[in-house]
C-alpha cells in the first residue's frame, strides 16, 4: 500500500487538527485505523468517526493493516475478531505490543464468543457484537477516546503529589472510572465464557444490556429470578463492571440472619459491612429475612460508619418471588418485605428470565459445560448425539442452570464418553423431554377479573371472544395439552419459549 493511497483516509475534516486558544499550539485529531473489509466499512462509517471529532483510515486485511500502523500509528484501532477467515488473536497481540500502545475495539458476532473473551483478556478495550446501531458505535468510540485521553495525560501528567493530581484522584480502594472499559464492555464474552455460560437469546441479550446501563451506578440493584436461573451470577457480573470491582464483592445470605445474629453478621469481625467496604454488598435472598430483622437490616444499609461512610458500598438485593405474586412490589404490600426496605433497595430492577426462556441457551450451555467438566476431569467427551441434544432442548429446566450444569457434571463424573446419549441423562430428564399424550385441546377463558371456564373448544365456543382471548385460550390449552412444557407447546405453535414466557408474563401482571 503506497503512501499516497495511506493518505486518502486522511483528506478534508480527518486530517484536521485540534485547535487550542488563539494563540496555542493546534494538535492532531485522534487517528483511528479501521481494519476490515466490505462489512466493516459498512457497519464503521467515516460520518460517525468524523462527528467524534476522529481522523479515520481504513485498511483492508493484515498486510495493510501492518503497513498503515508502522505509517501511520493509530490511537484508536477498530478489528474484526476473524480477518481473511482466520482468528485474529496474533494480530491483537502485536497490536497491543506497539509503542505507544493503541486503544483496540473488536468486532464480534454472537458465535465468536470465545475468541471475544480471549481478546478481552489480551486487552482489548471493547467489543462490539453485531450487529450494533450506530449510537452504540458512537458510544464505543467516546468510551475509546477517553481512554485514550486518560493514557496520553498520564504519560505528561505531574509528580504523584502535585494537588492538581489529587483533587480529582478516585477514593481510596476505588478504580478510577476512567480506567474502567466503556460501560458496553463486552459482559456476554468476557464473564460469561469464563463461566461456561453462553447465550444467543433474545431474553438474555436484554437483560445483559440492562447490567451494562446500571453498572457504573452506585444505586442498589434489585435481582429477581426462579431458584437457579444465576442471579448470582448477574451480581457478579454487575460488580465486576462498576468502579467498585477492584474491591470485593461480600455475599450475605439473608435466610439464617436473627435478631441476636444481624449486627455480628453486618457490623462483627468479618462482617459483611466491614469487608465490602469500597465494594460490593449482595443480600441474597432478601424476601427470606424474617420481618423482626427488616428494620435493623434497613438501619445498618443506612447508618454512617464502616461499610456505609467513606468509600461507601454498593448493594445488590436477589430473590426468587413466590409464583403467586406477579408484580415483585406486591412483596412490599402483601408483608413479606417491609414497603422501606423494599423501595431502599428496588432502584435498578433487573428480572432474570429463567432458562427455558432463552431460545437454544440450554443446549449451547450444555456444550459448552461439557467441554470444560470432561477437560477438568479429565475425561474425554466430544459431544452430545442428535438425540441426547434434543431431550435437552425440550426440557423445561425447573431448576433452570444450576440443574443443568449439575446435570452435565454428573454424566462426566460418572461415564467416559466419548458422546453423550439419551441413556446417559438421568431418568427425569429423558420423561420430561419426551412427548407425553396430554389431555383434549382445552383451555381456561378468563374474562375480566371473574374468569370463565371454557371447556373443550370447538370453533361455535369461540365466537363471541376478542382475538385476544382466542391466542390466549389456543396458547394456555396448548401448553395444557404438552403436559405444561414451554418448549414443546412453542414448537407446536411455531413460536420461540420466549414468546410464551412473555405472553404469559403479561397477562399474569395484567391480573387478566
Amino acid at each position: 500500500m503506497s503512501k499516497d493511497k495511506l493518505q486518502q483516509g486522511l483528506t478534508g475534516r480527518e486530517r484536521g487538527m485540534a485547535g487550542g486558544a488563539a494563540g496555542g499550539v493546534a494538535r492532531p485529531l485522534p487517528l483511528v485505523l479501521a481494519v476490515g473489509g466490505t462489512q466493516e466499512d459498512w457497519l464503521l462509517p467515516d460520518e460517525v468517526f468524523a462527528e467524534a471529532g476522529c481522523r479515520l483510515l481504513r485498511a483492508h486485511g493484515s498486510d495493510q493493516a501492518r503497513e498503515s500502523c508502522t505509517a501511520h500509528p493509530p490511537d484508536l484501532v477498530f478489528m474484526p475478531l476473524v480477518i481473511e477467515g482466520r482468528p485474529a488473536t496474533g494480530q491483537l497481540r502485536k497490536c497491543l505490543a506497539r509503542e505507544p500502545r493503541p486503544v483496540v475495539v473488536v468486532l464480534a458476532s454472537n458465535d465468536q464468543i470465545d475468541i471475544a473473551a480471549e481478546a478481552m483478556r489480551l486487552g482489548a478495550h471493547d467489543c462490539l457484537f453485531r450487529p450494533f446501531s450506530r449510537a452504540r458505535l458512537a458510544r464505543t468510540i467516546h468510551g475509546a477516546l477517553k481512554q485514550h485521553r486518560r493514557k496520553h495525560q498520564r504519560s505528561q501528567s505531574a509528580l504523584p503529589n502535585d494537588p492538581q493530581c489529587s483533587r480529582h484522584a478516585a477514593p481510596a480502594g476505588l478504580r478510577d472510572p476512567l480506567a474502567l472499559p466503556d460501560p458496553q464492555t463486552a459482559v456476554d464474552s468476557l464473564s460469561l465464557a469464563r463461566r461456561g455460560f453462553v447465550t444467543a437469546s433474545g431474553a438474555m441479550q436484554a437483560l445483559l444490556q440492562r447490567a451494562r446501563a446500571v453498572a457504573r451506578s452506585d444505586a442498589p440493584v434489585f435481582i429477581s429470578g426462579e431458584t437457579g436461573s444465576g442471579k448470582s451470577w448477574l451480581a457478579q457480573i454487575v460488580h465486576e463492571l462498576s468502579p467498585r470491582s477492584a474491591r470485593p464483592l461480600v455475599t450475605l445470605t439473608c435466610a439464617g440472619l436473627t435478631p441476636e445474629t444481624v449486627d455480628a453478621a453486618f457490623l462483627g469481625p468479618g462482617g459483611a459491612l466491614v469487608r465490602a467496604a469500597g465494594g460490593t454488598l449482595h443480600l441474597d435472598e432478601l424476601a427470606d429475612l424474617s420481618p423482626a430483622v427488616q428494620p435493623r437490616v434497613l438501619h445498618l444499609l443506612e447508618r454512617p460508619g464502616p461499610g456505609a461512610g467513606g468509600d461507601g458500598i454498593r448493594v445488590i438485593a436477589s430473590t426468587t418471588p413466590d409464583p403467586a405474586v406477579s408484580d415483585p412490589a406486591a412483596m412490599a404490600q402483601t408483608g413479606g418485605l417491609r414497603p422501606d426496605l423494599y423501595y431502599r433497595l428496588h432502584v435498578a430492577p433487573i428480572e432474570v428470565p429463567p432458562l427455558r426462556a432463552r431460545d437454544g441457551d440450554a443446549v449451547r450451555i450444555a456444550r459448552r459445560r461439557l467441554t470444560m467438566c470432561s477437560e477438568a476431569e479429565g475425561r474425554g467427551f466430544t459431544g452430545f448425539s442428535d438425540s441426547a441434544l434434543s431431550m435437552i432442548a425440550g426440557y423445561d429446566w425447573p431448576g433452570n442452570l444450576r440443574e443443568l450444569i449439575n446435570v452435565v457434571r454428573s454424566v462426566v463424573l460418572l461415564n467416559r464418553g466419548p458422546l453423550v446419549t439419551p441413556d446417559l441423562l438421568p431418568a427425569e430428564l429423558r420423561a420430561g423431554a419426551a412427548p407425553r399424550p396430554g389431555p383434549p385441546f382445552s383451555a381456561t377463558r378468563r374474562s375480566g377479573a371473574a374468569g370463565v371456564s371454557a371447556g373443550r373448544m370447538r370453533a361455535d365456543g369461540l365466537i363471541g371472544m376478542t382475538l385476544a382471548e382466542v391466542e390466549r385460550a389456543v396458547i394456555e390449552a396448548t401448553i395444557d395439552a404438552e403436559s405444561g412444557s414451554l418448549p414443546r407447546a412453542a414448537r407446536v405453535l411455531g413460536v420461540s419459549p420466549s414468546t410464551l414466557y412473555r405472553k404469559r408474563n403479561t397477562w399474569s401482571k395484567a391480573g387478566s
